[in-house]
C-alpha cells in the first residue's frame, strides 16, 4: 500500500508515465486506500465493543469520515471550492435523506407492516438542526 502511494506521488512529481492515464494514477492510490480503511474500522471495532455506546458512536463519526476530511482539504488547497462544496451537500442528503428512505423501502419488501418508533423523527430532526446551524 505504501509503496503504490510513494511510487504515484513520485511519478507525478517527477512528470513521469508511470502511471499515464490519470485513470491508472486513480487506480492506484484507491487500491493503497483500502487496505488503510480496513485497518481503521477494524480499529474502531475493537474500540467500540470495549466502551459505552457514546463513545463508541463518537468514534465511529469521527473516522468514518476521515478519508472525506483529507479529500476535502487537498481539494480545498488545489482552489476546487465549488467540488467540496457539491461533495458536502451530497453527504448531508445521502445521510438525512437518503439512507433513512432506502431503508424504509427495503424494510418494506421484508415485512408487510412497519412500527413507528416515535423517537425516530425527534432524532432526524436534530440532526438536520445540527446541519442546519452548521455544527457538523
Amino acid at each position: 500500500m505504501i509503496v503504490v502511494i510513494i511510487v504515484a506521488t513520485l511519478a507525478k512529481d517527477l512528470n513521469r508515465s508511470v502511471f499515464h492515464p490519470l485513470s491508472m494514477f486513480f487506480l492506484g492510490s484507491f487500491l493503497g486506500i483500502i487496505p488503510l480503511v480496513y485497518i481503521i474500522g477494524q480499529v474502531v471495532a475493537s474500540i467500540s465493543t470495549q466502551s459505552s455506546m457514546g463513545i463508541s458512536a463518537a468514534l465511529n463519526a469521527m473516522f468514518s469520515t476521515i478519508f472525506e476530511v483529507v479529500f476535502y482539504c487537498v481539494a480545498i488547497g488545489c482552489r476546487k471550492g465549488k467540488l467540496v462544496e457539491g461533495c458536502i451537500i451530497r453527504s448531508i442528503l445521502a445521510g438525512v435523506l437518503f439512507l433513512p428512505g432506502i431503508s424504509m423501502c427495503f424494510g418494506a419488501l421484508r415485512r408487510k407492516t412497519q412500527r413507528f418508533n416515535a423517537k425516530s423523527p425527534s432524532v432526524y430532526f436534530n440532526d438536520a438542526a445540527l446541519y442546519n446551524n452548521g455544527g457538523v
